[in-house]
């Protein structure tokens, strides 16, 4: 539910697109590397290495997640299974505890789920080759594993495992806070208010959002280096590692000081999207210093950053490899998406910078859900 509510906020579709980039990338060097033709000569080994590779979560597989493995090679990859399918039941029967739960690394997956299926000789692929059939199936698949990553780090967190390190889930959390208190407080949701839109041009910071003040709630603040789980009343306190926090540090509750184009690390990415750059372009290395799109970290970057100097050196690092057609499609996509994003960057760093404290405990409502197992919607 809660990667459902995460892909319908822009902080979703762009961690969509991310993962969409490492699907392509998957199937390009498991499956298609090996694609003569149409067809696959291989004893399905080529899909149980595309299969881990969307399973993947930090160094493996846990066994709980091999169910869904099933279901999606015999779906998915058309492979048969044979009559030792039977043999994951008395796998799972053995699990009792956190210390029957283990991650396999790529060769034991291999070896698991190998005999469990028939080996043809050839398979023929149908509805992969087709391009529009084949990019379908990869956004299913970005999809199927942001889900399994998922399920894999709540395990992890559910059944309280001694060190984990669970940065998406922790990062989900954050913008699921953070999308809840701009809706409750902010009164729109990503259409700007009448009268509200600017000019293409111009690096608007001065934008105006008529905010329901009655709904801001009062700020408690919490001692600076307490993480948030803390300042719950959480019945399971997760470790360290666990801990939710929209900063390295677990940032403080008083509000941040911008400069007129300063804005936090987070909002950064909202406005490149705004001026027609994609996803892949932020994800070049030179970009790093001003843009955070994988966020492994497991928080929300509060750092300022200068909007003019992160701009530019899009433009330089773009620039390096762009061609009359991409900055022409460049240009659509601003008119296009321009007021969307940012109208988004504008209320993200309002709530950021004014409210950090308040959007650090909505947030940690979404993982009180995961630890305790029960649905806050009744709060």
């Amino acid at each position: 539910r809660q990667v459902h509510m995460f892909l319908r906020t822009t902080q979703g579709h762009i961690k969509f697109q991310h993962v969409l980039l490492d699907v392509k990338f998957s199937w390009q060097r498991d499956v298609i590397s090996a694609l003569p033709n149409v067809y696959i000569s291989s004893s399905g080994a080529t899909f149980l290495n595309y299969a881990f590779s969307i399973h993947l979560e930090a160094d493996g597989v846990l066994v709980t997640e091999l169910p869904h493995v099933v279901k999606f090679l015999v779906k998915r990859c058309k492979l048969v299974p044979t009559r030792r399918i039977e043999e994951l039941s008395q796998l799972f029967c053995e699990i009792r505890g956190v210390d029957d739960i283990r991650t396999l690394s790529q060769a034991e997956f291999s070896s698991l789920l190998a005999p469990l299926f028939l080996k043809p000789d050839k398979a023929y692929v149908n509805s992969f080759m087709s391009r529009i059939g084949l990019a379908r199936q990869l956004r299913k698949d970005a999809k199927l594993r942001m889900l399994s990553c998922a399920r894999q780090q709540a395990v992890m967190i559910a059944m309280e495992f001694p060190v984990v390190e669970v940065s998406e889930t922790n990062y989900r959390c954050s913008v699921l806070g953070m999308h809840r208190f701009m809706s409750e407080s902010f009164g729109w949701s990503l259409k700007p208010p009448k009268g509200s839109v600017r000019n293409l041009f111009k690096f608007p910071l001065n934008f105006k959002a008529k905010t329901k003040e009655s709904a801001l709630p009062e700020l408690s603040t919490p001692p600076a280096d307490a993480p948030l789980a803390e300042t719950l009343s959480v019945t399971s306190v997760p470790p360290p590692s666990v801990a939710l926090s929209t900063s390295a540090a677990s940032a403080s509750s008083a509000p941040l000081a911008t400069g007129s184009h300063c804005v936090p690390k987070e909002a950064v990415a909202l406005h490149l999207l705004s001026l027609g750059y994609t996803v892949r372009d932020l994800s070049h290395t030179g970009l790093s210093e001003f843009v955070n799109v994988d966020h492994l970290e497991g928080y929300i970057p509060l750092d300022l950053v200068d909007l003019h100097v992160a701009t530019n050196a899009a433009r330089d690092e773009i620039a390096k490899i762009d061609t009359y057609v991409g900055a022409f499609k460049r240009f659509q996509r601003k008119l296009k998406v321009y007021n969307k994003y940012h109208t988004e960057m504008v209320r993200v760093t309002r709530a950021l910078v004014k409210y950090p404290a308040v959007v650090d405990k909505k947030g940690a409502l979404f993982l009180k859900e995961i630890l305790t197992g029960v649905s806050h919607c009744h709060e």
